[in-house]
Order: structure tokens, then C-alpha cells, then sequence
């Protein structure tokens, strides 16, 4: 059993990957992956911002190698349309999304429809 799509405190998630690699044991899975909004071109509550990401890798690197022969841990991105595609490339694996699209015909992507929202969302 496995979980591949969890957010952790580097983004919008309330939990510390520790935290839930220890909760993963706990539920019985053999392999989980936490993911992270890949970061947006612009301000946003829930993904990550560009500077959060070498730490979460180094976090998710360390978390390998202290529970390793225990579980699977894996990183990952949850990788936004209106992401750039450097975001892919030092991740583990990738979950696609379109949370939101440009709209208006600006080309840099200024105004937005949100195509996904909840509120409050379901890990409040």
C-alpha cells in the first residue's frame, strides 16, 4: 500500500515529512511519496516557493536514507501547467495539475481562472 500525493509543511500541507513517513509505518504501506506544489509565476496560498524546494529535496534525500529498509520513500512534484518545467526534472516523480489557467490573452499569464479550489480545503 502507498501514498504518492501528500503535501507537507514545504507547501500547503500541516504535517512535516517526518511526520507522515511515520504515520505511512504506522497505517502498514511499504512505499510513500510526498509532493510538493511545483512553484507558481505568481503569489499563490499553497504552493511552494522556489526557494523551499532544495530543502524539501535534501529532506526528502535525508528521510530516504533514515528509513530505508523500512519504507520507500520518495519525492515528488505536483507540477502545475503554469509551472516552469525546470520544476520536474530533480523530483522523483510527477503528478500534473491545472489548477488554474491564464486567461485575458496576457501572455505572461497575469490573470487567472482558478478551475480547482476548495475552501475550506478538505486538510483544514
Amino acid at each position: 500500500m502507498q501514498n504518492l500525493h501528500a503535501h507537507s509543511v514545504f507547501c500547503d500541507g500541516k504535517n512535516t515529512p517526518e511526520e507522515m513517513i511515520r504515520a505511512c509505518l504506522a497505517a502498514g504501506m511499504d512505499s510513500a511519496g510526498i509532493s510538493i506544489h511545483s512553484p507558481l509565476p505568481f503569489a499563490n496560498g499553497w504552493a511552494a516557493k522556489a526557494e523551499n524546494v532544495a530543502p524539501f529535496l535534501a529532506e526528502m534525500r535525508r528521510l530516504k536514507a533514515a528509513y530505508a529498509g523500512r519504507i520507500a520513500v520518495y519525492a515528488g512534484v505536483e507540477w502545475d501547467v503554469l509551472s516552469d518545467e525546470k520544476w520536474l526534472k530533480p523530483f522523483d516523480y510527477a503528478i500534473g495539475s491545472a489548477h488554474f489557467l491564464p486567461v485575458g490573452g496576457d501572455p505572461a499569464g497575469h490573470f487567472h481562472a482558478c478551475l480547482l479550489y476548495t475552501s475550506p480545503s478538505p486538510r483544514d
